[in-house]
């Protein structure tokens, strides 16, 4: 890899980014975005190298800024690590989960994280007690080879510490970002002018089978002799890394017309802006993250939810029993569709309670702004020297 002309590029001191970028369709890739958008400010003193994870083999053409890592190329890996140890690299921040790298279990990154001979920072999106194997191998030399660590919950603190022996003094427990947004009640949304149904639920996210959207539709199939005024948005395309995804769609669609859910379930099958997510929300009475997964150790969509200002009935997956607290949600057991559906109604038959969750889980976010969780990491940045 040639890295003459990279000094006048790229200002240094640097912080070498790792982590997927948009255009790429996945939560990683808006997290990272968001987070420099904020960190690298015109008062900041560090300026970006991005080194964006490619999942095919052509080049970045449209991206001239960018270093590409090609995600199942041995050599790319060495050769960025060269490029890193080569250039003015303050430090480096990766952004890890577990597919996003090469190789079984994404082994692969350990190839530019062995010799890497410049401080490192790692955020972890996927934390669980329950590693085994060569995944368990390779997460402990992830952590081992960190300086820092970002984790964005309690729990997946408390589980570095108690089922890996990470010291606290390497953990940092940040939340994750949303952005700054004024509280809107579904009644004034200007979406939600424009709908007939009297409560409208919602899902988001890049649709495949550990959303569990399954179990939301049995649920609402239950309520609907009782309450059947009601529109179900679930937002996203399928998953692109997962091949199972267009099938598990056409099993949802196939399972609402079984329940006669026709009529109440709208898919929008596209990979939506962060401004026409926000819309939706805020027409959106209740969100509803039905998970299958209870070791999802991180969720932008359950941190964006309750940014709008939106109760949420969600499954009890790590990251759900750390920020929805009674007053802003209710946790229901996973793969439980009655216990869903008494969450909903919970919420539903109840204005007034859902009007205080609404409040409590906008004021829950209120230092989740990324400009603060910019702040954070700058911190633990300059904390370095």
């Amino acid at each position: 890899m040639i890295i003459n002309g990279f000094y006048e590029r790229f200002k240094p001191p640097l912080i070498a980014h790792v982590s997927t970028f948009p255009p790429t369709h996945c939560g990683i890739a808006t997290y990272c975005s968001n987070l420099m958008k904020s960190l690298h400010h015109k008062k900041c003193k560090f300026n970006p190298l991005l080194i964006q994870v490619k999942f095919n083999k052509y080049p970045i053409s449209d991206h001239l800024d960018r270093i590409p890592l090609f995600q199942n190329v041995k050599r790319s890996y060495f050769q960025v690590l060269d490029l890193i140890n080569k250039l003015p690299v303050y430090c480096v921040s990766l952004q890890h989960e577990f597919k996003l790298f090469g190789g079984k279990h994404g082994k692969y990154i350990l190839l530019l994280l062995k010799n890497l001979n410049k401080p490192l920072i790692t955020t972890l999106h996927t934390i669980s007690p329950n590693f085994t194997g060569k995944r368990r191998k390779i997460f402990k030399q992830i952590v081992k080879r960190s300086n820092a660590i970002i984790v964005l919950s309690n729990s997946a603190a408390r589980i570095l510490m108690k089922y890996y022996n990470v010291s606290i003094s390497k953990i940092n427990v940040i939340p994750h970002g949303v952005p700054n947004l004024p509280f809107v009640y579904p009644s004034k949304s200007n979406m939600r002018s424009k709908m007939k149904h009297e409560i409208i639920f919602i899902s988001a996210g890049l649709l495949r089978e550990k959303k569990g959207i399954e179990y939301a539709f049995q649920a609402l199939a239950m309520l609907k002799p009782s309450y059947s005024n009601f529109m179900y948005f679930i937002l996203g395309e399928n998953h692109p890394q997962q091949d199972s995804a267009s099938n598990y769609r056409s099993y949802l669609q196939r399972l609402a017309k079984k329940l006669n859910l026709g009529d109440n379930v709208t898919f929008i099958d596209q990979y939506l802006t962060i401004e026409e997510m926000i819309n939706y929300i805020w027409a959106s009475d209740i969100c509803l993250i039905p998970y299958k997964s209870k070791e999802q150790s991180s969720s932008g969509i359950l941190a964006l939810f309750m940014a709008c200002g939106r109760p949420v009935v969600s499954t009890n997956f790590q990251y759900a029993k750390d920020v929805i607290q009674k007053n802003s949600g209710i946790i229901t057991p996973t793969e439980d569709s009655k216990a869903f559906l008494k969450g909903i109604q919970t919420i539903l038959h109840n204005k007034e309670l859902r009007i205080t969750m609404m409040n409590e889980a906008y004021a829950k976010t209120k230092n989740w702004k990324w400009n603060c969780i910019a702040e954070r990491y700058l911190k633990i940045i300059e904390s370095l020297d």
